[in-house]
């Protein structure tokens, strides 16, 4: 069953984008919700099913961050994400990454989460992102890069 497969999948990808695990599971929810209707005006094009489904959820996951910037709730799930899952203090150097990330393109960041994170290989992120393993490894590329230069230019400051 299309559930049972990636639930999990689409809730972690949601928790970490929200750093709220209710939200997250609400999004999940929702992302199927969406899909279930839909699903038989999908159509394969070359773009894999999964790359549709996270579409889905990274709708969802917008729609919810607009939500919570309407409603001022976004300094708060901000505070909850940073003091649940920060690293310890003496590690100075991830948390100037987690810093340094925060503010990376969502697109990169994306990315970085997926390969990294979630230790997925290339092509598996590709499937997520809808676009080829090849495609994957530049932006990965390109994402690293800026993430350095990020954390450079912290340091010197």
């Amino acid at each position: 069953m299309i559930f049972d497969r990636f639930h999990d999948e689409v809730y972690r990808f949601a928790a970490r984008r929200l750093g709220d695990p209710v939200l997250a599971q609400d999004v999940a929810a929702e992302t199927f919700v969406a899909l279930f209707p839909g699903i038989r005006r999908f159509r394969w094009t070359g773009v894999p099913f999964e790359a549709w489904l996270y579409t889905i959820a990274r709708r969802r996951i917008a729609d919810e961050l607009r939500g919570q910037a309407r409603s001022a709730r976004v300094g708060e799930a901000c505070k909850q994400f940073e003091t649940e899952s920060a690293p310890a203090p003496s590690l100075e150097g991830a948390i100037d990454m987690r810093a340094a990330l925060a503010r990376m393109p969502w697109a990169e960041r994306e990315i970085l989460e997926l390969r990294f994170m979630e230790d997925l290989d290339a092509a598996q992120t590709a499937l997520r992102v809808g676009k080829t393993p090849g495609a994957v490894r530049v932006a990965q590329h390109r994402a690293l890069a800026r993430l350095r230069e990020m954390m450079d230019e912290g340091e010197n400051r």
